[in-house]
């Protein structure tokens, strides 16, 4: 129906990426802009110490606007993020039992990666009998992080 009100939108992009944004306590009109990837691949590093964690692939770099063109870094209600992953980034542990990848994404101002794979961040791994998709709330970030799935 024409005029109809939304809760939330949705925005795809990058490599199996979903980004879910609810309407804001701000009121800001929210945009996801999915940018350009190439270069992170061999930039990011291989490893970070902190939280094990090892880079497999760049499926995004996003950026989150407001109507006025400005980036938007911190969300309430949160962002939801969902990546596909694919089968060769699992490994199975027992009969119905799956290690699956770790989620996070790059802060340059830190230099390191901010895993997603949490609590804090209500992480969830939907295992391959169901969908293969793993799932994060952001509350704030960095400005336009490129988004890294891992080990």
């Amino acid at each position: 129906m024409a005029g109809e009100f939304s809760p939330r939108k949705s925005f795809h992009g990058g490599d199996g990426v979903l980004v879910i944004v609810p309407n804001q306590e701000s009121r800001d009109n929210l945009e996801v802009i999915f940018e350009d990837v190439e270069g992170y691949e061999e930039e990011l590093p291989e490893y970070q110490e902190e939280g094990d964690f090892k880079k497999i692939r760049v499926p995004a770099n996003i950026r989150v606007i407001n109507q006025d063109r400005k980036t938007i870094d911190k969300f309430f209600p949160p962002i939801e993020l969902r990546v596909a992953y694919r089968d060769d980034e699992i490994s199975q542990r027992g009969e119905n039992e799956w290690d699956g990848p770790k989620l996070a994404y790059w802060d340059p101002d830190r230099e390191k990666y901010v895993i997603l794979s949490n609590e804090e961040h209500e992480f969830l791994v939907l295992p391959p009998t169901i969908g293969q998709i793993l799932e994060a709330k952001i509350w704030n970030w960095t400005g336009d992080p490129p988004i890294v799935v891992g080990r």
